[in-house]
């Protein structure tokens, strides 16, 4: 039965999306006649504890920079605008340098290039400046864009970089770091949302990242400069 169906999964989260996936079809079967009824909408959704995001440390975030410039400066614009401006992976592999408007202290993640197909503008840290300053994002055929490899490549890249630099590979780490750090600094979930191009509740956003980190770790984190760049 749909019920059954649904509880072959063990996670909660997994459960819960298989029921969204399996109602979805059903109403196309039903709006196209091909079903009378859509038997898992009376299955109830499975209550998911909420796990806290990982971050990085700023000293892990420290060690993957300083590597990268040793053995792959290529690496450092897009990785910058992941750990210093929170754009997701599949931002950056779309972003073109012209998104980047350092004179004007800002990026642009155009609608095609965000996840959510919403355009949103953010303001540029000093961090992120001074990283893009040291190492000029340059337009990487075919298309032009910052990410100098192709997305499985880049991949393999950062995992090379971890294992290189001794520092353990967290999923999503960098844009939730960014988010954490930086609302430790403001204290603002309406300004961090407005960063991350988050369109939804700030409370929402606040409920995830509240209390992960301190102020003084977010200043270490934007902190992240090597003596070069200083």
């Amino acid at each position: 039965d749909a019920e059954g169906l649904v509880r072959l999964h063990k996670s909660p989260v997994t459960q819960n999306t298989v029921r969204r996936q399996l109602v979805c079809f059903y109403n196309w079967l039903r709006r196209h006649h091909y079903a009378a009824e859509n038997p898992f909408e009376s299955v109830a959704t499975a209550t998911a504890d909420e796990k806290a995001v990982d971050i990085y440390k700023p000293g892990d975030v420290a060690k993957l920079f300083a590597k990268a410039e040793e053995t792959a400066p290529a690496l450092i614009p897009a990785m910058a605008l992941e750990f210093f401006a929170g754009v997701r992976t599949s931002g950056v592999e779309r972003m073109r340098p012209a998104d980047l408007r350092q004179a004007a202290g800002e990026i642009c993640l155009p609608g095609w290039a965000s996840k959510t197909r919403r355009a949103y503008f953010a303001p540029m840290n000093a961090t992120l400046q001074a990283w893009l300053a040291a190492y000029p994002p340059r337009g990487c055929p075919p298309h032009g864009v910052v990410m100098p490899l192709s997305l499985s490549r880049w991949h393999k890249a950062l995992r090379r970089l971890h294992a290189d630099a001794e520092v353990s590979l967290v999923p999503n780490g960098a844009r939730h770091s960014f988010a954490t750090y930086l609302y430790a600094r403001n204290g603002d979930a309406v300004q961090t949302a407005c960063a991350l191009g988050h369109f939804g509740n700030p409370q929402t956003l606040a409920r995830h990242y509240r209390g992960l980190a301190d102020a003084e770790a977010a200043k270490a984190y934007f902190a992240v400069l090597r003596e070069k760049l200083v």
